[in-house]
């Protein structure tokens, strides 16, 4: 896993700069990357604290300044350069529709919404949405999705060490079933957050 191995040689770093590049627009696998940091709090080479901070540091920056670039530049600058880094004009159609049905609350529903999450700042600084109204929502926002990665991948740490007694007690191919049905669910998460992901645009 490549995010591991960031954080195996960057450490807090690492994940910082992750999550601010992911929420700024350039794909980082932001929550490959919290799911990693999980497993390192399980094994205790990282703090929660420290890793849920660090975490919170840089999703909120990043959040912030795309939220400044959209208020300062407006949309038609994001439609002419957003596209070299994956921000085209669908993807701006299709948040900016969720964004004028949810209002500011979109800001914690986007989290979820794999091609919109990255997009939801800026179009609260292209409305001119108030400071106060986005600072507000994005952190209730961005304190439920970072965390809930971060548990989910403390929790894959438990499983492991609720399956590696299998392989010692009732023999490797015990063992195995057990760590194959981990892997499955975890490959089918993935899978269904790549479809979300090439979902097209919502008219």
């Amino acid at each position: 896993m490549p995010a591991m191995t960031w954080l195996h040689s960057y450490g807090y770093l690492s994940l910082f700069l992750v999550l601010f590049l992911e929420i700024v627009g350039i794909p980082s696998l932001a929550e490959s990357a919290l799911i990693a940091a999980g497993l390192q709090v399980h094994r205790g080479a990282f703090g929660a604290l420290p890793v849920l901070s660090v975490a919170l540091a840089g999703s909120l920056a990043g959040s912030m300044l795309a939220y400044i670039i959209g208020r300062q530049v407006g949309r038609p600058f994001l439609e002419q350069f957003g596209p070299s880094i994956k921000i085209t004009k669908e993807k701006l159609d299709g948040a900016d529709d969720r964004f004028q049905k949810y209002g500011p609350a979109v800001l914690i529903i986007g989290k979820w919404l794999p091609g919109v999450q990255v997009l939801i700042p800026y179009l609260a600084g292209v409305s001119r949405l108030q400071i106060r109204s986005f600072l507000i929502y994005n952190t209730i926002g961005t304190v439920i999705w970072v965390t809930a990665f971060l548990t989910f991948g403390e929790s894959l740490g438990g499983v492991w060490e609720r399956a590696w007694p299998v392989f010692s007690k009732h023999g490797l191919l015990s063992g195995s079933v057990a760590v194959i049905l981990t892997v499955l669910t975890v490959l089918w998460w993935a899978r269904s957050r790549r479809s979300y992901r090439n979902r097209p645009p919502l008219k």
